[in-house]
């Protein structure tokens, strides 16, 4: 088990405590050494352990997860969210420790489910601490506003240059479709760095004009930013 604090995706400066629990071993540290420690830990364990990870609201009321199995049929994750009781005895910057179920078994379609999840873990803080970047994001921020003049321009010589390999060779194919969700106008109002990793506190609108906000990770690649 690992518990890590986590930007609140919904709500800007706030943060909320995520628990993973997983079948097998995790190093929660190394998780907590980048931006995006459920990935990590979940990279950790692969698709053949049993996976479980939820959020627990600001206050301790509730919690929103999902589960996953290599037993389980359909190879989806299961989404919790809002189901059984959450009972938090210790919810601190440091440790946080409880625990989450069902009372009953609970309806899903012609399915039913049960859970009964003890948890004590302490909370690593790595995705929220780093160096602070100004706003505008300095270098791993041009490249990103590179990026984003770039995807409106679908110049894929240019997108080559500001991505890593891997995320480009995704993203190339899909340029045309992918613009309802990337931005046409991006705020860089602030964001961390630490080592090779930086991540960007972004809002703006797409092409399709939603408001959006959210991080970009950024990497250091043969020592520039992608």
């Amino acid at each position: 088990a690992c518990a890590f604090r986590i930007p609140d995706p919904l709500v800007a400066g706030k943060t909320q405590t995520v628990v993973a629990l997983a079948e097998r071993p995790i190093d929660c540290a190394a998780a907590d050494a980048g931006f995006d420690p459920i990935a990590a830990a979940k990279a950790q364990v692969g698709k053949a352990s049993g996976w479980l990870s939820f959020a627990i609201e600001e206050g301790g009321g509730r919690a929103e997860g999902e589960w996953s199995s290599p037993k389980k049929d359909d190879g989806y994750p299961f989404g919790l969210g809002g189901s059984g009781k959450l009972s938090v005895t210790v919810n601190t910057a440091s440790r946080v420790e409880g625990r989450w179920y069902t009372v009953r078994p609970e309806t899903f379609f012609k399915e039913t489910f049960e859970f009964d999840v003890r948890f004590a873990a302490d909370v690593l803080a790595g995705s929220v601490s780093g160096t602070p970047l100004p706003k505008g994001g300095g270098e791993p921020g041009k490249v990103f506003q590179a990026y984003t003049k770039a995807i409106a321009a679908s110049d894929k010589k240019t997108l080559q240059s500001v991505m890593t390999a891997e995320a480009y060779a995704e993203k190339a194919p899909m340029i045309a479709l992918s613009k309802d969700i990337d931005l046409k106008t991006a705020t860089i109002v602030g964001g961390l760095v630490k080592g090779d990793a930086a991540v960007l506190e972004v809002e703006g609108a797409s092409h399709a004009d939603w408001k959006m906000r959210g991080r970009v990770h950024m990497v250091k690649d043969a020592g520039a930013w992608k």
